[in-house]
């Protein structure tokens, strides 16, 4: 009864920011999804900045609910719930029925897991999905079940392949190796589990994992991480002024004073395996912060659980109650999609067939235009410029492969000089808003 509470709340929570403006990311996705269902093909066809896994998830949620906006958005809802009851099931099985529910209502009330789960990007998935795979391996270690174990391992690689941030958390699972018996059989079941799992990957998308390869991966490795910029967006994970924070200073001091065991000493490991991970990426965004969020959350949760109820259970529950309504309050205070961008598509649709190639590099704006983008230009970010994955002549050559009769320009397309100025020469400006300029080709 209490999980089912909890699961509703935390529901209501995270739907606050459903009608919040997309992010660029968002488009991004989205406009992908439009065309893989147009019959684009993975990184050969549509540039894919995730794992396979990930592209997988979008089409499943688009065929089960639909591509809208709001929909993309229930579906990954949902996802985010599951990685709740993942943690429910972590602390249940490491620190009772109390420290279940401590978990999870921890993992629900954390600010970046609220943030990221109404938000159609990969991270906050891969940390769902990787939670359900700690919480199998627990069970199996619990329960001396090999079923679970295999499963544990499934569930690791689905995790990475949704998107390389979650080995960081896996580390967590180190103490549950070493706890109970049969270890080496358990590690070999899981073992077993992950690499089929990562064979039936490899095979599906054989002909282009050289594709995947260099868009999801060597994309990523081509600039040089900032750590002074890291380390201040890390810096905002704990706040002075959220109840999450306190929580995860009493798990630390709960494990150092009552709860130290392997498989507690073990969870918290997580943490400075995110830090590290996060630090050395080329940049740290806001929506990377749920990997480290979610370590500390579920080390911070068994912990507490740990500790006799007596002392714990009212003021865990206070503070839990405050932090998500905390985020309550905040989620509803997001802003709607800016009106240059609906009336960019409004524009896109009137002007264009329904099965007429466009071009912008806003992607959202195709995508509420019900229009699809060339695969490659899925993602005009100043990233991809900047890396070399995608440049002026590649855009250009799009253009005019594609045949394409409309461009609306507002970011990239529009401050690189050269590309802008050869828009101009072969297209004609037709109308402007302060954020978009909608171009037909003369």
């Amino acid at each position: 009864m209490a999980l089912t509470l909890l699961l509703c709340v935390a529901a209501a929570v995270d739907a606050r920011s459903f009608h919040a403006a997309p992010n660029y990311d968002e488009g991004v996705y989205l406009a992908s999804v439009d065309a893989l269902q147009h019959g684009g093909r993975l990184a050969v066809d549509v540039f894919t900045s995730q794992p396979p896994g990930f592209y997988v998830l979008l089409q499943t949620i688009a065929a089960l609910v639909g591509s809208s906006v709001s929909s993309m958005r229930l579906g990954f809802v949902a996802v985010a719930l599951l990685g709740l009851l993942g943690a429910w099931l972590l602390g249940r099985q490491l620190s009772g029925p109390l420290g279940g529910l401590i978990t999870a209502g921890l993992y629900a009330a954390t600010p970046a897991l609220a943030s990221g789960a109404a938000t159609v990007e990969a991270d906050e998935a891969s940390v769902a999905v990787a939670v359900l795979a700690l919480a199998a391996y627990a069970f199996a270690t619990r329960h001396r079940n090999s079923a679970a174990a295999v499963v544990a391992g499934v569930l690791a690689t689905t995790a990475i392949s949704v998107k390389l941030l979650a080995p960081p958390l896996l580390v967590g699972s180190v103490g549950l190796a070493f706890a109970g018996d049969q270890r080496l059989r358990r590690l070999a079941l899981a073992a077993t589990g992950a690499l089929g799992a990562a064979a039936i990957l490899c095979l599906a998308y054989a002909r282009d994992l050289s594709a995947i390869w260099s868009d999801a991966v060597a994309f990523q490795l081509r600039s040089n991480a900032n750590l002074a910029a890291n380390w201040q967006t890390l810096r905002g994970t704990v706040d002075a002024h959220t109840p999450f924070t306190y929580l995860v200073a009493g798990g630390f001091v709960a494990t150092v004073v009552a709860a130290r065991n392997r498989e507690t000493l073990g969870l918290w490991l997580a943490t400075p395996a995110a830090v590290a991970f996060l630090l050395t990426r080329p940049s740290v965004l806001e929506h990377h912060l749920v990997l480290l969020a979610a370590a500390l959350a579920l080390a911070a949760g068994v912990s507490l659980g740990r500790l006799p109820a007596r002392f714990v259970a009212v003021p865990v529950a206070l503070l839990i109650s405050a932090g998500l309504a905390q985020q309550w309050i905040r989620l509803g205070r997001s802003t709607p999609t800016p009106s240059y961008q609906t009336w960019a598509a409004a524009q896109m649709r009137t002007r264009t067939a329904q099965d007429e190639l466009v071009a912008t590099d806003m992607p959202i704006v195709a995508h509420l235009a019900g229009r699809v983008l060339p695969g490659e230009l899925v993602d005009t970010s100043f990233a991809r410029f900047a890396a070399g994955s995608l440049t002026n002549r590649e855009v250009v050559r799009l253009l005019e492969q594609d045949h394409v009769r409309v461009v609306v320009a507002g970011r990239a397309f529009y401050a690189r000089a050269g590309l802008r100025q050869w828009i101009e020469r072969h297209y004609k400006e037709v109308t402007r808003r302060p954020g978009a300029v909608i171009f037909v080709r003369r």
